[in-house]
């Protein structure tokens, strides 16, 4: 039994008003000596103890009436299984099953979602011939494998037994009103719409209800069990950054511990994970709906692709006390170099100088290319782009490194006889410019300036090594205009006009040298600065690249996955061993598939054939983290509101219904009001008879 305004209850105390007035009226009758009296004792005995009787019978119905009207005013009720609808009314029933994390979290053993499905299927073996239903999925994104409701209820329980709890969150309050649409327009007059959720606060808002009271739409929701704590912690989020002031190959990791309970957790023991050995660990504090962030610094012995994961002790909800990253120490960086003017002179060919100064360090790959194979190259594989000399550009091309330079990479332009400043290719440049110009003979060519203050590629070059001072340039181009806003200038000519720049574009950095990298317009290349310029420049574009943070998306998110220009198909391996192959199609004609199974959280590494056929090469780049859904961690259970006239929700459980009691209790309250005035009736006639 339940009462539906519990508050009431404390107006029980009122049922000791009449017993204490009882008793203050009886502690006032005077009491006198009377000598005649004592011939009457013997008579009164007789008459006290009716009296007696009388009057408690009198004192028992006034506290009656009083506890009555008290507990109809509290409305009482008990639930009774089965109720809710008139016997052989043809019914459509609604399941909605939230399937999102928190429905994961265990108690008596069983996770919730076990226990909602249960309820569920308990509600459908109670519908008979002529009812329908239909199953919206709760979790995001909403779904709703029965729309329509179907007098096939068998489909109804099969796509039910194959229903799991995702990681994802939920969009209870979409649901809910997906079912109001459909139960609004159903034909049949009973139409009951059953929730099944744990109602989490992090979840839960009253959603607005596409239906009035005249719908006779009927709501019922699942009590979840509160026998175990809903308390919770979770690591929420990862912050991972180089940290070049301990080691070249060191990281700092930044975990972001949450925590909802009803109280404080106290030494809580958060440890960091690197291809399955504990390497550090830490004890924290955590308050109720707060947060700590933990620090951790690593410095890895040797290059690699690290899989990482940072822990909490497990709790009621297993899911969310780890979260994986995956980090790429000291990889080498790939470069292209797209030759716009290949020549068998190779002191004229530009993409030689370039390839022999790359090809002086171990840290870099180097490939070469012209204009028509760079618009077939796969960009997304390269860290760092060279344009070199490149005269027409085809609009493919121009969009290819415009998204290059979106996911964060670099580019670096050199300038030539085949250079067009003409869109698509001006576009892309940081500086507006004209010419090219031409020292004239009388006039000795132009030296370049190192500024006093060298800021980035520059910044980390010793000026007495660099021998840029000694470059002469015959034929460069310069600034049509004042420099833009945002340039920063690397380096000058002797007249101060920019000779190298630098700037921000589509979300990556573009370093411009306005005359050419071989022999034909400049003596830069056979200077001793020239290796180091294009090392550093390299650096500078990737931000040092050898680091790599690997993306990260919530369960459930799409990915898109790049196929090679060489590829005829990528491989991509998931969790618990779980392998996804996509083609390329006929004539490679995909260059990009659509990665939709992300439901498992952990790391995904993508593979493809290596170009000469003779195993697998991994395509580091593309390899990618799923973590459950952050917004999930906050367990407590909101209340339905009941008092809201479009929710009758059940008590218990979602298969119970309740059974008013409080109209009985107001028939008891006439028929004691009744036996109380004819108690008092009787009483005061006999006193007015004198009997």
């Amino acid at each position: 039994m339940g009462f539906e305004s519990p508050a009431t209850l404390l107006w029980l105390l009122a049922a000791s008003g009449p017993i204490l007035l009882h008793l203050v009226a009886l502690s006032r009758l005077p009491i006198r000596p009377f000598g005649a009296m004592k011939l009457l004792r013997h008579a009164v005995g007789i008459r006290r103890g009716k009296v007696r009787v009388r009057n408690a019978l009198l004192l028992t119905l006034r506290v009656l009436v009083i506890v009555a009207a008290v507990l109809a005013a509290a409305r009482p009720f008990v639930s009774v299984t089965g109720a809710g609808r008139a016997k052989g009314t043809p019914t459509t029933l609604v399941i909605v099953l939230d399937d999102s994390l928190s429905m994961r979290r265990k108690a008596d053993g069983q996770t919730l979602f076990d226990l909602a499905r249960e309820e569920a299927r308990t509600e459908l073996e109670k519908l008979g011939p002529g009812d329908t239903a239909s199953l919206i999925l709760a979790g995001r994104p909403v779904r709703t494998p029965v729309f329509d409701p179907a007098d096939d209820l068998g489909k109804v329980r099969k796509e039910l037994d194959q229903a799991v709890p995702s990681f994802s969150g939920t969009e209870i309050k979409k649901a809910i009103e997906t079912g109001g649409i459909i139960l609004k327009h159903s034909p049949l007059s009973g139409r009951r719409l059953l929730l099944l959720s744990d109602q989490a606060r992090h979840a839960w808002s009253e959603p607005s209800l596409p239906w009035s009271e005249a719908d006779k739409i009927e709501v019922k929701a699942l009590e979840v069990p509160v026998s175990s704590s809903w308390g919770n912690h979770s690591v929420n989020a990862l912050r991972i950054f180089r940290a070049p002031s301990i080691g070249p190959m060191a990281i700092r990791i930044e975990a972001v511990i949450t925590h909802a309970g009803p109280g404080p957790e106290d030494h809580v023991p958060v440890s960091l994970e690197l291809d399955g050995t504990e390497v550090a660990g830490s004890t924290i504090g955590l308050l109720p709906d707060g947060s700590r962030t933990v620090v951790f610094q690593h410095v890895f012995e040797r290059p690699g692709t690290y899989e990482g994961v940072v822990k909490v002790p497990k709790d009621h909800l297993e899911e969310d006390d780890a979260l994986s990253f995956l980090v790429s120490i000291g990889r080498t960086v790939r470069v292209l170099v797209v030759n716009g003017d290949p020549v068998p002179a190779s002191y004229k060919d530009e993409a030689f100088y370039l390839e022999r100064a790359l090809s002086a360090s171990r840290d870099f790959t180097t490939a070469v290319v012209d204009v028509y194979q760079a618009e077939k190259a796969g960009l997304d594989e390269y860290d760092v782009l060279f344009l070199a000399n490149v005269g027409a550009m085809p609009d493919p091309l121009k969009a290819a490194l415009e998204n290059v330079l979106e996911s964060g990479k670099g580019l670096f332009v050199t300038l030539g006889d085949k250079t067009r400043l003409v869109e698509p290719w001006i576009g892309l440049l940081p500086l507006k410019l004209k010419g090219p110009t031409e020292a004239s003979p009388q006039d000795a060519p132009l030296g370049v300036r190192v500024p006093g203050q060298k800021i980035g590629p520059l910044a980390g070059i010793r000026s007495d090594v660099t021998g840029l001072e000694e470059v002469k340039v015959f034929r460069r181009f310069v600034p049509a205009e004042a420099p833009q806003t945002g340039l920063r200038t690397l380096l000058t000519y002797e007249d101060g006009t920019p000779a190298l720049v630098e700037a921000d574009a589509h979300g990556g950095k573009v370093i411009l040298w306005t005359s050419t990298v071989d022999r034909d317009w400049t003596d830069l290349p056979i200077r001793p600065g020239f290796v180091v310029l294009i090392h550093e420049s390299v650096r500078y574009l990737t931000e040092k690249r050898a680091f790599l943070l690997h993306d990260s998306v919530t369960a459930g998110d799409k990915v898109r996955l790049r196929i090679p220009f060489f590829a005829r198909e990528l491989e991509v391996k998931g969790p618990a061993g779980k392998t996804w192959t996509f083609s390329a199609g006929p004539s490679h004609e995909k260059s990009q598939v659509e990665f939709p199974d992300t439901a498992i959280p952990g790391v995904y590494r993508v593979w493809t054939e290596s170009r000469d056929g003779r195993g697998l090469l991994e395509l580091s780049d593309q390899a990618f983290v799923v973590r459950p859904d952050p917004g999930e961690w906050n367990l407590e259970p909101v209340p339905l509101p009941h008092e809201e006239p479009l929710f009758r929700i059940g008590r218990k459980a979602a298969s119970s219904g309740r059974t008013p009691l409080w109209p009985y209790l107001l028939l008891a309250l006439m028929l004691l009001l009744v036996a109380e005035s004819f108690v008092a009736g009787s009483a005061l006639s006999k006193r007015t008879n004198g009997t």
